[in-house]
Parts: C-alpha cells; structure tokens; sequence
C-alpha cells in the first residue's frame, strides 16, 4: 500500500499499473483514511477533563428556564406544574426536565442526545431511532450542590448556585459516562468521512469515466481512490486544525493542490486510450 500512497502525491500517471487491485484493498484504503478522519473525534473524547470557560459561557448564555417554576429539592425535581421543557443544548446534547408523573422516551428518541432531568434521576438518551435511555443516574449521585437547587433563578446568588451545580454536575457526568456519548461522536466522525470519501471518488470516477470512455469503472474507481489521498489528507488536516475557520483561501488552495492528483491521472489515462 506504501507504493500506492507514493505514487498518489508524487506520480500520479503510475497508478494506473494498480487498477486491477482487489476491491477489498480499495475499501480498507478508504477506511484507513476515515479511521484517520475520526482521530480527532476520538482524541476530543479521551481528553475531555471537563468544560472550558468558553464552554460555560456559551451554556450561561444559552440556558432557558423551565416554562413553570421547578426546583431540586432533596435531590428530586419538582414543578408547579407538568411541564417538558429544554434548558439548553451543548456539544450536540440537549439538556431538558421533565416534571411529568412519567417520562414519556419517544419524546427523546430520533438523532439528537437527551439529558433529562426527571423525578430523583438524570436519564441519558444516546441518538438511535429509538427512545428508551441507555442509562440513568440519581440525582443524589451528583454533586451536593446539585441536590438543592433552583432551576428558575431570580436573584444573582441563585443564578450562581445553578450554574456552579450545573457545571459541576456536568463534568463529572461527561467524565464518568464519556463512553455513553463519546462512541456514537467517535462512531459518527469515521461513518461521515466513508461517505463524505466515497462521495468523492463515485463522482469523480463517473465525470473522468464519462470524458474517458473503454475504462472499466470498476478500474476507473480503484485508480481514483488511490488518487484522492491528497484529498484525503487535506480533509483530515481540516479536522485537526479546521483550517475553513482559520483561512478558507489556504483551504481551497489545498482542495485545488488535490484536486490536480486526479487531473494527473486523468490526463495519463487520456494519453494512453490515444495511442
């Protein structure tokens, strides 16, 4: 596979001599590349210490008080009335309480993560079709802060009572369950860059395919695997260091830089069906 990914950045035209390579070192050389591409997915959840400043920021900012005035009593939730309301939503998690005598799961099924706050337990939904909780913990497990609580602050002194027991709460929950959120991330992260990959070289194989007829496709999407390593290696550099965010001109000098590898190939190929 070394004189694959050689010939890929530096010579092009040589890949022809490995269109004939079994489809099963074609696919583990994409999902090598994705496995690289969920890297940072997986570094993100095996550091995760706790919240960031910036991160207890964005949550201060984005919390919105439960419709009805609820409070933790005694390590249980209470309501003036039944009400389901989300707080906030961070990382791709919703935070929410539930004061309804029971928790109604297909209310947190579907593709969004769900911590929900209900009676004396804080309930984990992961993202599945489904709605049942893959986990649940009691409120008393958590911080003592957290045992009484009000969840509708009016005063500074209340407002900081809360978020210091929600942040808290939150640390020690992502810390000790980072599995339960961390795999479907990390999971998530590697199935995204097989299609995003995939994408890529059925599109590719199919316009240089179309300009070069009497390739074989099966050929033709071999050769453009192989070819696409810069393009493989410049996405996982933007999951790294998102380098959109930082300069999007560097981003597509990149992308153009990559996009020539398959030009190369395509040229050799031109050549070679005109002789």
């Amino acid at each position: 596979m070394f004189d694959r990914f050689r010939d890929s950045i530096v010579a092009p035209g040589n890949l022809i001599q490995y269109r004939k390579d079994s489809l099963f070192y074609v696919f583990l050389y994409i999902l090598f590349f994705a496995a690289l591409f969920a890297l940072p997915a997986f570094a993100d959840v095996v550091t995760y210490d706790g919240l960031s400043f910036s991160q207890q920021r964005e949550i201060r900012e984005a919390y919105t008080p439960p419709e009805e005035d609820c409070d933790i009593v005694n390590a249980r939730l209470f309501c003036a009335a039944p009400t389901r309301d989300a707080l906030f939503t961070h990382g791709g998690v919703q935070f929410s309480v539930d004061s309804h005598d029971t928790l109604d799961t297909e209310a947190y099924g579907g593709y969004t993560a769900h911590v929900v706050i209900h009676d004396e337990a804080v309930h984990f939904f992961v993202p599945t079709a489904f709605g049942d909780p893959v986990h649940a913990v009691d409120i008393e497990e958590l911080e003592d802060s957290m045992h009484d609580v009000t969840l509708n602050p009016e005063t500074e002194e209340e407002e900081e009572a809360l978020f210091s027991a929600l942040f808290g709460s939150i640390d020690s929950m992502l810390v000790d369950y980072r599995l339960l959120w961390g795999a479907p991330q990390i999971i998530g992260s590697f199935f995204s860059g097989v299609v995003i990959f995939l994408i890529f070289v059925l599109l590719n194989s199919y316009l240089i395919g179309f300009r070069i007829p009497g390739v074989p496709f099966r050929q033709m999407f071999t050769m453009i695997t192989y070819a696409s390593t810069l393009l493989f290696a410049v996405l996982i550099f933007n999951q790294f260091y998102d380098i959109m965010q930082f300069s999007i001109i560097l981003f597509l000098v990149l992308l153009f830089i990559a996009f020539r590898q398959t030009s190369k190939l395509g040229y050799e190929l031109l050549k070679k069906t005109r002789k």
